[in-house]
């Protein structure tokens, strides 16, 4: 990996004359992988271990080289190309095997099965969460872990950014033994003109070039087309403008495909609303030795066990519970091979205050605080907790009533971040630390956006009396609120309907939800008002009058 840093820091050499395309290195060694179960997933990073979002490819189990290479354009320097490939091999290219995309500019791969299991083990929340962290480092290349015994994931940025890419099969004596990813053709020139660009939009240069190619064809049909009858060439130059917006309207289509994808998987991680705790069997967890020291610390504290509880987070989420004889309550949550202890203090006022040594969230509500001690030891947490405590002011937590608690305090703080729509767009700009620069404000835009998308969800299934399932409409779902930009709404439209004539500048006022609606009826009601939220974070929920096209 440190021979691929080198080289996009400028410390390495490219090896090849000078040519259109720019200078390439050689394939330079990233990291090893090894297949266990055949099956290797290329893909959005940030998708990740997604089957519909990504390449599947088979491999027979082993040992291989995950490679790279890149090209230097005059000091702009490109990941051109990713492999995966048996050691000591002299592989050719062979069949093309399909294209992986992404819509981050980042593209990974990993042996699909064994990262399957580590994910759902860690649990969803927490492994998205991980992965987003990774992401956020924004080191042009690297290797990330469900946990730290885990398979490694590799990534890299993909060439010139966002789009799909072919893969291709690499072939010895008649056998696979690797793949290839390509990123820039040997053939591409450079799209972003003389200097390096300060961000860079593959997909808006391709789209550029698209249509300068386009309209030179528009051109030469039209010349040739003419036959000295004018009333004939005028019917003519209708049928052939016709077939040109038509092209134009299928191009502009395709990347709608991405945005759904990512809505969608944005949307499968919306949490409940309200959490259960079933009864689960306590004996194995309580085993594990990164829940037995914690077991052991509450004991010898004094605590007294009530039970283990299965969640409805994720499939392998799990909550041991204690109570003591002050009134506040221990928890021990088991997702995956990770264990959090915590301490909670519940108030006869309604406050209540956490002690854990868990990282300390970016969103609490003002009843709620967190006393986050990650480099203490359970008993050290507890004596901690016991030390602040007023214990005249709790409201005493029984082995009969810390269940119900427990579950109404996260319905209680479920309730408070959908009225206000999730984190606020500082409480993401401070989590993910994004700095004010063009890239920073559209970056953030998007976390908002998704963030707006998850607890709408959580609030829509929820609702009573709906003329819909949620679950068979959720990837056709419009969902309007006043903290999108005139960009958002029009690309919210644009995947409701595929009417990709209305431009962007229609969606820009004062108030977002309104002008949504205005442009609705301005352009012939494709999109019918089929919910609305009026309390706390508002937002409209808009179905096709139609169905629309898939695209």
């Amino acid at each position: 990996m440190e021979a691929l840093r080198h080289f996009l820091a400028g410390a390495a050499s490219s090896k090849a004359a000078r040519g259109s395309s720019g200078k390439t290195t050689d394939w330079l060694l990233f990291t090893e992988l090894v297949i266990k179960t055949r099956r290797l997933l290329i893909c959005d990073f940030q998708f990740v271990p997604k089957t519909e979002d990504g390449l599947v490819v088979e491999l027979e189990p082993g040992e291989y080289r995950v490679e790279a290479t890149g090209m230097d354009f005059d000091g702009d320097r490109r990941i051109s190309g990713l492999r995966v490939i048996r050691p000591n091999s002299t592989a050719t290219r062979g069949n093309r095997l399909g294209e992986t995309w992404t819509d981050t500019a980042t593209c990974s791969v990993c042996e699909l099965d064994a990262v399957q299991k580590e994910w759902n083990s860690l649990g969803e929340e927490p492994a998205a969460d991980k992965l987003m962290e990774e992401y956020e480092r924004g080191e042009g290349c690297g290797i990330f872990r469900v946990t730290e015994c885990a398979s490694v994931i590799p990534y890299v940025s993909s060439g010139f950014g966002d789009g799909a890419f072919p893969v291709f099969e690499l072939i010895q004596d008649g056998k696979r033994v690797g793949i290839e990813v390509e990123f820039i053709s040997p053939n591409n020139g450079y799209p972003f003109g003389p200097t390096k660009p300060l961000s860079s939009s593959p997909q808006e240069e391709d789209r550029r070039r698209g249509l300068n190619e386009q309209m030179a064809r528009l051109i030469a049909n039209l010349k040739e087309s003419k036959t000295g009858d004018a009333k004939l060439d005028r019917e003519k130059a209708k049928e052939i403008f016709a077939t040109h917006l038509s092209g134009l309207e299928q191009k502009a289509l395709e990347p709608l495909a991405e945005l759904r994808k990512h809505v969608q998987q944005t949307r499968r991680k919306a949490v409940p609303w309200f959490l259960k705790l079933s009864p689960a069997e306590a004996q194995p967890l309580a085993e594990e030795p990164v829940v037995k020291v914690r077991v052991e610390a509450l004991l010898a504290a004094g605590f007294t066990p009530v039970g283990c509880f299965q969640m409805n987070l994720a499939q392998n989420s799990f909550m041991l519970v204690f109570v003591d004889a002050a009134g506040m309550y221990g928890t021990i949550h088991k997702a995956g091979p990770k264990a959090v202890f915590t301490v909670t203090v519940e108030y006869r006022d309604g406050r209540l205050v956490e002690f854990t040594e868990s990282a300390a969230v970016t969103d609490r509500p003002p009843w709620a605080s967190t006393v986050s001690k990650p480099d203490l030891a359970p008993v050290e947490l507890i004596q901690l907790a016991r030390q602040q405590t007023n214990s005249q002011e709790v409201a005493p937590a029984t082995i009969y009533n810390v269940v119900g608690r427990i579950q109404e305090s996260w319905h209680r703080h479920m309730t408070w971040r959908i009225d206000r729509g999730g984190r606020t767009a500082g409480e993401l700009k401070t989590l993910f630390r994004i700095g004010d620069t063009p890239a920073g404000a559209e970056k953030l835009a998007m976390l908002r956006r998704d963030e707006a998308e998850k607890t709408l969800i959580t609030w829509l299934r929820e609702q009573s009396h709906l003329p819909f399932n949620v679950e068979d409409v959720l990837d056709w779902l419009v969902i309007v609120h006043d903290d999108l930009s005139p960009g958002q709404l029009a690309s919210a439209y644009w995947c409701g309907t595929n009417d990709v004539r209305v431009r962007e500048n229609e969606f820009e006022g004062i108030n977002p939800r309104q002008t949504f609606a205005d442009v609705i009826r301005r352009r012939g009601s494709k999109l019918q008002l089929v919910h609305r939220k009026s309390t706390g974070f508002a937002a409209d929920f808009y179905l096709p009058t139609a169905p629309a096209a898939s695209t």
